[in-house]
């Protein structure tokens, strides 16, 4: 009698077969190894969750606040710094870019020095394959034009350092404008974000900590001062995203 492998014509290969009772009493052995099947199931999905944001490592990592601010708060180290001068962060829907809701951030500028609005998530990331982060900033009509700019923070590595994007973007009031940065991978000759050695961004891809948007009221006295500005700013749409290809 041949062998299912010497049907096939195939040799060199050894077979398991894998066979199920046929007795009077299988149809109560398969449900018992078809509940232990979905016990297993049920104990891989629940022991091994995915966050949302990686999933397949494929997805973008995106913060459009429809629903809440997402954790986004302004730090407690800010509200004791005179420089810094946010004092509250809600949602809002109101002023929007897309979606139904965005990031209020409620802000004192005095405008007679440089001062700044920040407002971070706490959260660990590993930004290994992202190539870009952006978000859209607005300041309303009424906020002096010419002083305020944007720019991301993200705070990296085990002794969590502070790396600025080099170069903010202009704001210009009434608009919504798109800041976005590159996040660097290779030593390059001129960084888009300031840090270096342990404390470079590029050398903690896979160690951010936070990641904060600040805006700015770019005065310096005496020779270049604005009005005083006491009023909102808003945040929608931070992503975090992958290059097409």
């Amino acid at each position: 009698m041949n062998s299912p492998r010497d049907d096939a014509g195939e040799t060199g290969k050894n077979y398991t077969l894998l066979c199920f009772p046929a007795g009077p009493g299988s149809r109560g052995e398969l449900k018992v190894l078809y509940g232990k099947i979905v016990v297993l199931c049920l104990f891989l999905v629940f022991a091994f969750p995915l966050d949302s944001a990686y999933a397949s490592g494929q997805e973008d990592i995106i913060f459009t606040f429809e629903d809440s601010t997402e954790g986004w708060v302004v730090p407690d180290w800010a509200y004791e710094l005179k420089d810094y001068v946010a004092e509250e962060v809600v949602l809002t829907r109101e002023t929007v870019s897309s979606g139904s809701g965005a990031l209020e951030v409620i802000c004192d500028f005095p405008g007679t020095r440089w001062t700044a609005a920040l407002v971070e998530l706490e959260k660990d990331m590993d930004l290994t394959d992202y190539d870009l982060i952006s978000a859209q900033v607005y300041i309303p009509r009424g906020a002096p034009r010419g002083f305020m700019k944007a720019r991301f923070i993200l705070t990296v590595g085990v002794g969590w350092h502070f790396v600025e994007m080099r170069r903010p973007v202009d704001l210009i009031p009434g608009r919504w404008t798109t800041i976005s940065v590159e996040i660097e991978k290779e030593d390059t000759m001129i960084s888009p974000w300031r840090g270096h050695g342990e404390g470079s961004l590029r050398n903690n891809l896979d160690a951010v900590k936070k990641i904060a948007v600040r805006i700015e009221y770019d005065a310096a006295p005496p020779h270049v001062t604005g009005g005083r500005y006491r009023g909102s700013v808003f945040v929608d749409n931070v992503i975090i995203s992958r290059s097409a290809d």
